[in-house]
């Protein structure tokens, strides 16, 4: 049994890796979305162990269950202050561009993960990395965030692919 769960791991990663993603129709959506989803669902379970440790300690469990960090958006921030400005969180995304553009044309939704800081970080850097990598997760990103200690871990759409606004064409 151990082994069929393995085996379906190692194949599912092994599809999301070769296909890059490649998604043209619902179907092929799903495939990526329950790949992604799965993966997840195991890292959930340890998750709460990286709380008061830094962001690096969250990547390398995501990394353990061969969750692949893509973008990173700000999260929680000072937004009704004009300076200094500050980041108290951070959203992680699995999709592709291409695969989340197809997902917000079709109302679908993408697995996230939320994670709020116990301090902050300056939200102009934190601004600018996002700006200079088009949100990607790039090295240099994570550098900034790795220090970050993390307080809480919120894991969002993992349940469902289909957004309030979906419409099955017909």
């Amino acid at each position: 049994m151990k082994r069929i769960i393995k085996l379906t791991i190692i194949l599912s990663l092994f599809v999301q890796v070769c296909f890059a993603q490649t998604v043209k129709t619902e179907e092929d959506y799903k495939v990526v979305y329950d790949s992604i989803v799965s993966y997840l669902t195991l890292a959930q379970k340890d998750a709460n162990s990286c709380v008061g440790k830094p962001i690096s300690e969250f990547v390398k469990l995501l990394d353990k269950y061969n969750v692949k960090i893509i973008r990173v958006g700000i999260g929680r921030y000072d937004r009704g202050q004009l300076y200094p400005q500050y980041v108290y969180g951070i959203r992680i995304m699995f999709l592709t561009k291409e695969s989340n553009d197809f997902a917000q044309i079709h109302n679908l939704q993408q697995p996230l993960v939320a994670i709020d800081f116990t301090e902050s970080k300056p939200y102009e850097q934190a601004l600018d990395l996002f700006k200079e990598y088009n949100g990607y997760f790039k090295k240099e990103v994570e550098q900034f965030y790795s220090d970050a200690v993390i307080k809480s871990v919120g894991f969002y759409f993992m349940d469902n692919m289909y957004g309030p606004l979906y419409k099955k064409n017909e």
